[in-house]
């Protein structure tokens, strides 16, 4: 690793512990071998303890603490508000919703394909034995003279 790889992991990943430990002895062995790095993780280091020193501990309100510990504990879990949820409900109908036409879809082109075969002898043969399928079909005539007979 060179200076100014270094000194980018010294900014973000180092000073916070987060390097992995390849990376991790990488870096402490480059800033062993190079004063310019360990003078720059020196200052950077100071400046960060300076930062923390300066600033003062946050007292959080006692109310906020009450306002929490009431909306947690006001309603007890209950499975009921899982499965009457709106969002839950709209999710299971819409998916309802797609399972039945996905299956109407796919049984209308069952009939298609069935009743409007390719060879006109199957289509024929088709149509002689089942008469009550073809009535309700939509007829493609394959120019044959057998069709005029029907």
């Amino acid at each position: 690793m060179n200076c100014k790889q270094i000194k980018e992991l010294i900014l973000t990943d180092y000073l916070d512990d987060e390097l992995n430990l390849v990376s991790k002895g990488e870096a402490e062995g480059h800033i062993k071998c190079c004063s310019e790095c360990a003078e720059y993780l020196a200052e950077v280091s100071r400046s960060a303890d300076q930062l923390f020193k300066s600033s003062r501990p946050l007292v959080v309100p006692e109310w906020v603490w009450s306002e929490i510990k009431t909306s947690i504990t006001a309603r007890p879990f209950s499975w009921k508000d899982i499965f009457y949820s709106r969002t839950l409900n709209v999710g299971i109908f819409s998916i309802a919703a797609m399972l039945l036409a996905v299956f109407l879809f796919s049984r209308s082109l069952v009939m298609v394909n069935v009743v409007h075969k390719a060879d006109p002898i199957e289509s024929l043969t088709y149509i002689s034995d089942n008469p009550d399928s073809y009535e309700n079909a939509n007829y493609v005539a394959f120019g044959s003279s057998v069709e005029e007979l029907l």
